[in-house]
């Protein structure tokens, strides 16, 4: 499954190469891409989709959820269901079925950008990086039930990007 997730990230990003740069640049909207054991979510400014097989199909229609900011919205999973996070206000959503439901809202950080998330057992990692500096990433957890953020010290460590284990 991984093998297919890289080849059709891979896909993507050759295609953005070979064709003018405005179809490119429509293809680079659906650059927010999750692969959940045999699917391939992503999103575009008004669905999020399901690549399984030979089939696309959409499991969500993102105009029924409009206190979500989708334009900066980051989809992330546990390895089993898909998440959404809107970078705006700072809160977690889980795709359930064709419904999206709240999670928990985030205690929003100033000055800093999510990247990388990922959520392993009841806690959300990400890296935050400094908005004035663009450098500095930190390792975070959030707590899945509290919202609530700790930092992450790895002695020696700098951060780049994070990914799910198995």
């Amino acid at each position: 499954m991984k093998k297919k997730c890289l080849c059709f990230i891979t896909l993507v990003l050759a295609l953005c190469l070979l064709l003018p740069s405005a179809l490119a640049a429509r293809l680079l909207d659906y650059v927010k891409v999750e692969c959940i054991q045999d699917a391939v979510y992503f999103m575009d400014d008004t669905r999020i989709y399901a690549h399984r097989g030979e089939d696309v199909i959409t499991v969500l229609e993102q105009h029924y959820y409009p206190n979500v900011h989708w334009s900066n919205a980051i989809l992330t999973s546990d390895g089993e269901k898909l998440y959404a996070i809107d970078t705006n206000n700072f809160s977690l959503y889980r795709l359930d079925g064709d419904k999206l439901e709240h999670v928990v809202a985030l205690v929003m950080m100033e000055g800093v950008w999510m990247t990388s998330p990922v959520i392993q057992g009841n806690y959300l990692y990400v890296l935050m990086r400094n908005k004035k500096t663009l450098m500095d990433y930190e390792l975070y957890r959030y707590a899945l039930d509290t919202g609530t953020a700790e930092p992450v010290t790895v002695e020696g460590c700098t951060f780049w990007e994070i990914a799910r284990g198995a």
